[in-house]
């Protein structure tokens, strides 16, 4: 959350809730945050639900338009990531020259991480 930079009160998106996910939320709801978990299985959203966390099925709703709305329109980037915006990403990490790039997070997250 140190390099989230996360603030008390500040929304925080969790896509997928799964072990790693749950992690991530219940640390980031410590650090204060608003925050809201995006999963389409109920088993993974009743857990979540379980630990007070609030969720959202994608499936069941216009996740886009919903989320839009629960950060104000706030985003990053000013638009949602798509898929071709990894596309720098893999080409980096493809080639045999990136073959001893280990364990370095490469952010693909609209300047989140950079504020």
């Amino acid at each position: 959350m140190r390099r989230a930079q996360l603030r008390t009160g500040e929304k925080a998106l969790v896509v997928g809730d799964g072990p790693i996910g749950v992690l991530v939320a219940v640390v980031a709801r410590r650090a204060g945050a608003d925050l809201l978990v995006l999963e389409p299985d109920l088993y993974r959203r009743s857990i979540a639900e379980a630990l007070g966390l609030a969720t959202l099925d994608p499936t069941a709703v216009d996740a886009v338009k919903a989320v839009t709305d629960w950060t104000d329109g706030h985003i990053p980037a000013g638009r949602w990531a798509r898929p071709e915006d990894l596309r720098g990403a893999a080409v980096f990490l493809a080639p045999a020259a990136s073959d001893h790039v280990h364990g370095v997070p490469l952010p693909v997250d609209g300047g989140r991480l950079g504020r």
